[in-house]
């Protein structure tokens, strides 16, 4: 028997390797949107199709029943939570960047007037650096935050997907398995 951990590993691995496997032997988690849709599908699936199905609707009702989802769900939002303090404090550096790069230019643009002294050639080429620095920096804050951006709405996007489904198990799992053992019947059906 899988305990309450080896479901939840075994869902997570089954969501992460859905991508990797072709659509003909995938079984999309938005057919347990609601039972119309997955009984639509087990009409025309094959058997490894029907058994897939069948499979997916044990792991999401066991689950569901365990009190998995709530908790996974909890734990997505704390993830959700702190990727969204972290992406406020990179929104809150890429403007201080941006305000000591404009900064930054303003002083190159008057250290231009005064260009004929040393001293002002020498202060043109360290904020000329700075200027440099500042924008490999602003352009690194900026692509982690969009990384951010990315994974929160991935996060948010796969934990509606998932709930959605263990809602669709725990309320019409009884008709998504009649339709997937009529399924089973006419298949053995000889033609």
């Amino acid at each position: 028997m899988i305990g309450p951990s080896g479901r939840r590993a075994l869902l997570a691995l089954a969501v992460s390797t859905m991508a990797n496997v072709p659509i003909a032997r995938a079984v999309d988690l938005h057919l347990f949107a609601d039972a119309g849709k997955a009984c639509a599908y087990l009409a025309t699936a094959g058997a490894d199709d029907v058994a897939r199905v069948e499979i997916w609707l044990t792991i999401l009702q066991r689950d569901a029943a365990g009190g998995e989802a709530r908790d996974r769900l909890l734990s997505a939002r704390g993830d959700a939570e702190r990727l969204d303090g972290e992406a406020r404090t990179v929104e809150r550096a890429v403007i201080v960047i941006e305000t000591q790069i404009t900064q930054r230019h303003a002083l190159l643009r008057r250290l231009r007037d005064h260009a004929h002294t040393s001293d002002a050639r020498a202060e043109m080429r360290a904020t000329s650096e700075e200027l440099i620095e500042l924008s490999f920096d602003l352009r690194d804050a900026k692509a982690r935050l969009a990384a951010l951006r990315t994974a929160m709405a991935g996060r948010h996007d796969s934990a509606a997907m998932i709930d959605a489904a263990h809602s669709t198990a725990r309320g019409s799992g009884r008709t998504i398995r009649d339709c997937a053992r009529e399924r089973r019947v006419r298949l053995a059906r000889p033609n």
